[in-house]
């Protein structure tokens, strides 16, 4: 193929079940990823959320699509397919924290929107003029851990101690499926490819990308409650006291279940 990258079922694997499709089980693995992105979608619509929500699916969607295509053929079209709305969708994740954050709000998140688009473009053109895919994967996990910071802080001032598990949960599923991409790389460059379906190590690329779908779909979930904790605080009031700055956060660590179930069911009726 004229991809960057080979993938070890591509080794030892290559068009073994059909003439069209040269790996066979990477490619079906992004049904998964086709099913949360179809989930992400239905929910952005029934909940009239935010269009960051919708676009972060859509890229979902895309990334799904093109990581088929590129297990598929394992041509270079087929690698930009999956990995450009791979950084889009991390855009989208940056995205969906606008005003939920000191950095995403105001004339802030404008510079900062700017800067970040800046040198995401930088990377991606160095990426395509020198072919360097080390220079991707490490942009992206940039991207990535920016999102991921962002919205720790986030819910540390306006989430719920639920909330912070499930950002834990997130944090601990894209770490598993990075580890598992590790191996299957290290296994690849050592020439210890696995030969056969049977041994666990084989399916490292498809677990990998089970891994990182969860964490994506928490990502967004996470986001999701932090929103909702936010418009209940500015509901309840929580967010109009004049008080100190310590005493402000303290309140808005613990919403009250009641002011989580008012939002919902305001976003809900909405709706309706």
């Amino acid at each position: 193929g004229s991809g960057h990258v080979v993938w070890c079922e591509g080794v030892t694997h290559l068009h073994r079940f059909s003439p069209l499709i040269a790996e066979m089980f990477n490619t079906i693995s992004n049904i998964a990823t086709l099913m949360a992105a179809g989930y992400g979608l239905t929910r952005a619509r029934r909940k009239r959320l935010p269009r960051a929500f919708g676009f972060s699916d859509l890229c979902l969607l895309s990334v799904g699509l093109g990581s088929m295509v590129f297990h598929a053929t394992r041509s270079f079209y087929g690698e930009m397919m999956d990995e450009l709305p791979m950084s889009a969708m991390a855009f989208g994740y940056m995205w969906c924290l606008k005003g939920t954050h000191k950095y995403t709000s105001g004339r802030t998140w404008s510079l900062v929107l700017a800067v970040y688009s800046l040198v995401v473009a930088i990377a991606w053109g160095s990426y395509l003029f020198y072919g360097w895919y080390d220079v991707f994967t490490t942009s992206f996990t940039a991207q990535v851990i920016v999102s991921a910071l962002l919205s720790l802080d986030a819910i540390r001032l306006a989430g719920s101690r639920e909330d912070m598990y499930l950002w834990w949960t997130s944090l601990s599923m894209i770490i598993v499926g990075r580890v598992f991409w590790g191996i299957e790389r290290h296994l690849y460059f050592t020439g210890r490819c696995p030969t056969s379906s049977l041994e666990l190590s084989f399916w490292l690329h498809p677990a990998c990308n089970i891994f990182c779908l969860q964490h994506g779909m928490l990502a967004l979930t996470v986001t999701l409650q932090g929103m909702l904790c936010l418009a209940g605080l500015m509901l309840s009031g929580c967010c109009r006291s004049q008080t100190s700055h310590t005493r402000r956060e303290r309140s808005m660590r613990s919403p009250s279940p009641r002011v989580k179930a008012c939002v919902v069911y305001l976003l809900e009726s909405r709706h309706a």
